[in-house]
């Protein structure tokens, strides 16, 4: 059980794709950390290099975006199933994917970026601290 747990922790995030529609960005990830812990401390140390390599939107520019990572472990399929999630910047019939949210982040007009887990909602602050709400 100790290996399995850590073989699962050691799992490099793979970006699979990003689509972006207005201020909402979608990101489908594989291996993405199992822990709301995992997964913020994960958005927090590679935001930089997301927001560089697929232009998203910068915190703190008291403009609203949203960047919503869902798993991609099923990969994509055909539309027919009720409430898929679908993007129009790839061709059917394999263009949706089941709608399995791992993490958002919201960047309010307030200037503050809200990262919402399974746990809950967290507050960073534009001086990198976190504000439990």
């Amino acid at each position: 059980m100790l290996i399995f747990t850590l073989r699962i922790s050691l799992r490099k995030v793979e970006v699979i794709a990003v689509y972006k529609e207005g201020d909402f960005i979608s990101i489908l990830v594989n291996n993405f950390p199992l822990t709301d812990s995992g997964k913020i401390s994960w958005w927090l140390k590679n935001r930089k290099t997301l927001q560089e390599k697929y232009n998203l939107p910068k915190p703190y520019q008291k403009t609203f975006s949203s960047i919503v990572f869902w798993d991609f472990a099923e990969g994509y399929k055909e539309k027919g199933k009720y409430d898929r999630r679908c993007f129009d910047g790839r061709e059917p019939p394999l263009n949706c994917i089941e709608k399995n949210i791992i993490l958002t982040i919201w960047n309010s007009p307030t200037g503050k970026q809200i990262i919402s887990v399974d746990s809950g909602e967290y507050t960073l602050n534009e001086y990198e601290t976190m504000i439990t709400n």
